[in-house]
């Protein structure tokens, strides 16, 4: 993703359904932050909180 953008960002916001551990790891390697998108079940915040992700946007802040 980051040689199609052409610049390197400081922080990443892929669909949330994209984002595996090889994701994260590649994106922290590169120093990037990753903060999928939009993560509405706790069941789904809980798996990317597992593959430390840098945070969530939800539209549902309460399931933190």
């Amino acid at each position: 993703m980051v040689e199609e953008l052409g610049f390197k960002p400081f922080i990443i916001s892929p669909n949330y359904k994209i984002v595996t551990e090889q994701f994260v790891k590649d994106a922290h390697a590169m120093g990037i932050k990753v903060l999928p998108w939009t993560v509405n079940t706790k069941e789904e915040i809980e798996k990317l909180k597992a593959l430390n992700v840098d945070g969530i946007i939800s539209d549902y802040p309460n399931l933190f």
